[in-house]
């Protein structure tokens, strides 16, 4: 079988796509899988042909591994205060006020168990890797994203076999214990604490933070600004530890060793025991586990002299990886350095052929990079949102300066142990490289546009992406395909095209995004012709702004990178902090408000209720609150929210900001009903009287709302005069983001998390496709271990 890895693990990875999207019981897969193994058996003593069953033996292979380690062992105890006894596994970060920490569980409840789980810890009980720790918590299941195309915290943790969280304060800790903690946390505690006194002892601050975060591939090490400024400049993958460092060490190694006479055998298995060694050090991430793989498998190939093939070689590992954690398959890290590699294999060599007659190690350099940054240009989109405008320029001159800087790095490492009084020396050296390379990304990062902001593909985008890559590439080659398959793939895209556009010409509906932003509001509206946005969110939680962390990031992933006004209701944090974010990224042509406030930063527009703001030639949003004639400065900040309704066709919508029940008063004689109402100040007991409900009579009503919040919001009696008035409630804490969809026929809502479609398996459906155009193009390349040594991820 050519490549056998490519087509057995693209069959497991179905596997597992297909125990992660449905509930099966491992006794059935079981039993199932027993009965596929004794087909199989049995086909081979009768000397059958057995390629179906292969099929299904490594489908049901990926089903059966997914699902043991699918559920969490501690699920019973969840929403329960339980004594818990634990030892720290991995230090997340650390201050003085908080930490946050992976803590293998041994007992619960006074039972034993084998789990793992996110410890969240605030003022004090400070821990330590390998700390034995006593505490008392209630656990929770971690956050889903409840907004489309954002951070799935729940899907990360899954990545690391963690399904559970804990949040407690100093005080629930009841004992640590330091002493006889096991080796390896020794071990690696030394490691890392002996790299930063090293380097902190010889380097300047800045520069013994980026070689820290280099060596141990932890990003920690360096402030937000600096680690923004290497995204931008699309360096951020010298910070995971991965191919680039492994082929270093190894390179180093081998030929340091060869030149003390070792023999290749001995130096191929001291090299690899290195780097090994070196992988359990820094936490062997899915990027470092799959260098180290692929160098195995070279060595042992070279010493066995048998063919070397890079792509099987690159699935063998994803296959071992998988059946260690299947969930991997969703982590980023893990997409991210398989894609870069196989694109350097399928695409590099398609650059360095349209760069003929050119050559050399700079073409060789170029011609990765470039590769890398094709195959990862709708990845990097769907995740990160910007295109790095420098990042060629910056990749081909900083990654020789730190390939070099992480072999001297490497080398005052090894010293410190063996040579101590050498290590000024190179010190200096290491001092002038990263000085070199700080001055290089400070002038790019001065450039005005070093990357482009832009959307999260969906996976239709994604699918014509790699289908028209894989033709220039010729990976699908058109002229051996049957004449019916040509026109099947011609009519179909020629329908698409025409279906789509009079579609758009059509299509008349507007659409109302009410994003879940917390205990806050953020309303998008979204027209054929213009996106405004009502308020834009924001924290009392300095550790969290929602502004950057949700509202900036949802514009910028669904494709808003414009937006023709905002309108702030008024300026209560939960309305306007996240306006900072938001300006600051995204292009803003107008910011509306009903008054000036003490701090104001912008440029305002004060608009009252003579003003109408037309969104296109159906939708008019009409300002009926405050009043032009009316002296505003005595009334609360909520009382000065604005209101407006949006008038499309026949529908109407009731923007009610946080006014209280003496301007709900007020406007009594201006009101009628309406479609929808967006409840008033969260659904408090302040506002939404039974007068103002009865006047409006809302079909449905929108409470943007906290989860668990501490003021309690909705109101209890706020939620039953809603339901007593037939109107249909829906709640951002219950259901997430909630889209409304308003054509001339009647109204659409949505909301995210009750109808949530296949977003979680968005980041799986990508890596398929990608191993799907892979495993049609295998039959026609032929590369050698020449492209794994000329990685760069």
């Amino acid at each position: 079988m050519d490549k056998p890895f490519v087509k057995l693990t693209f069959l497991l990875i179905i596997g597992i796509l297909l125990a992660f999207c449905f509930d099966i019981s491992i006794e059935f897969i079981s039993l199932l899988l027993g009965i596929i193994v004794f087909i199989f058996i049995t086909n081979v003593m009768k000397n059958r042909d057995n390629n179906i069953i292969i099929i299904f033996v490594f489908i049901f292979l990926g089903l059966f591994i997914t699902s043991i380690n699918k559920n969490s062992s501690l699920e019973s105890l969840i929403d329960q205060r339980v004594d818990f006894i634990g030892r720290v596994s991995k230090v997340v970060y650390s201050d003085e006020n908080k930490g946050k920490y992976m803590v293998d569980i041994v007992e619960a409840d006074n039972h034993r168990v084998k789990e793992k789980i996110m410890l969240n810890i605030v003022d004090g009980g400070i821990l330590e890797l390998g700390d034995c720790v006593e505490f008392n918590g209630v656990l929770k299941f971690p956050k889903e994203n409840t907004n489309p195309k954002l951070f799935n915290y729940r899907l990360n943790l899954l990545t690391h076999k963690i399904y559970t969280t804990m949040s407690i304060k100093g005080y629930s800790i009841t004992g640590i214990q330091r002493e006889n903690k096991p080796i390896r946390y020794r071990v690696t505690q030394k490691f890392t604490d002996d790299i930063n006194g090293l380097f902190n002892k010889y380097l300047n601050p800045q520069n013994s933070g980026l070689i820290s975060s280099i060596i141990l591939g932890n990003s920690n090490f360096l402030d937000e600004e600096e680690l923004t400024l290497y995204r931008d400049l699309g360096l951020a993958h010298i910070l995971a530890v991965s191919g680039l460092h492994i082929g270093i060490i190894s390179g180093c190694l081998i030929f340091v060793f060869s030149r003390l006479g070792i023999k290749r055998k001995y130096n191929y298995v001291i090299t690899l025991s290195i780097i090994w060694f070196y992988a359990i050090l820094i936490g062997y991430s899915p990027s470092t586990l799959r260098a180290c793989l692929m160098f195995s498998i070279l060595f042992l190939s070279d010493l066995v002299h048998e063919p070397y093939d890079s792509l099987n070689t690159i699935f063998i590992s994803m296959f071992i990886l998988l059946i260690f954690n299947p969930f991997w398959i969703f982590s980023v890290s893990f997409q991210l350095s398989y894609i870069a590699t196989i694109s350097i294999i399928l695409i590099k060599p398609k650059i360095t052929q349209c760069l003929y007659p050119y050559k050399g190690k700079l073409i060789n350099s170029l011609s990765s990079v470039v590769a890398v940054n094709i195959g990862l240009l709708p990845i990097n989109a769907y995740y990160f949102n910007t295109l790095p405008l420098l990042g060629i320029i910056a990749n081909l001159i900083s990654i020789p300066i730190l390939s070099i800087a992480l072999i001297v790095g490497m080398f005052m490492v090894t010293f410190n142990y063996l040579f101590p009084f050498i290590i000024s020396i190179l010190g200096i050296v290491l001092n002038l490289l990263l000085n070199i390379n700080s001055m290089i990304i400070n002038f790019l990062g001065d450039f005005p546009f070093i990357k482009l902001n832009i959307f999260s593909p969906d996976i239709i985008t994604i699918l014509i992406y790699y289908f028209l890559l894989s033709i220039i590439l010729g990976l699908i080659k058109f002229n051996r395909m049957e004449m019916k398959i040509k026109k099947f793939i011609f009519c179909y895209l020629l329908i698409t095209v025409l279906i789509t556009t009079i579609r758009f010409n059509i299509d008349d509906s507007i659409e109302v995004d009410f994003i879940d932003v917390g205990q806050g509001d953020s309303i998008l509206i979204h027209t054929k012709t213009s996106n405004y946005l009502i308020d834009t969110g924001g924290s009392f939680n300095e550790d969290f702004d929602i502004g950057k962390n949700i509202t900036m990031p949802y514009l910028l992933k669904n494709g808003f990178n414009r937006l023709d006004g905002i309108i702030i209701t008024h300026f209560d944090a939960d309305h306007c902090k996240g306006l900072d974010a938001v300006v600051e990224n995204i292009r803003v042509k107008s910011i509306f408000a009903s008054y000036i406030p003490e701090d104001n930063r912008y440029k305002l527009n004060i608009i009252a209720d003579n003003n109408k703001i037309v969104l296109d030639k159906n939708t008019i949003l009409d300002i009926i609150w405050p009043k032009d004639s009316m002296d505003i400065d005595h009334l609360s900040a909520n009382d000065k929210s604005l209101v407006m309704i949006l008038s499309y066709f026949n529908h109407e919508i009731l923007f009610t900001g946080d006014i209280e029940k003496e301007v709900e008063n007020l406007l009594l004689d201006s009101l009628y009903p309406v479609d929808i109402l967006k409840v008033a100040h969260h659904g408090s007991k302040t506002s939404s009287t039974e007068d103002f409900i009865n006047k409006i009579r809302p079909k449905y009503s929108i409470i943007s709302v906290g989860r668990n919040n501490f003021y309690n919001h909705p109101n209890l009696e706020v939620v039953e005069r809603l339901s007593d008035s037939d109107s249909i409630i829906y709640r951002t804490d219950e259901m997430g983001q909630i889209k409304i969809i308003l054509d001339r026929d009647g109204i659409d809502i949505i909301p995210y998390v009750r109808d949530r479609s296949m977003d979680e398996l968005f980041n799986l459906s990508i890596y398929l496709l990608f191993l799907l155009i892979s495993f049609v193009s295998i039959k026609s390349l032929n590369v050698g271990k020449e492209c794994l040594r000329l990685e760069l991820y």
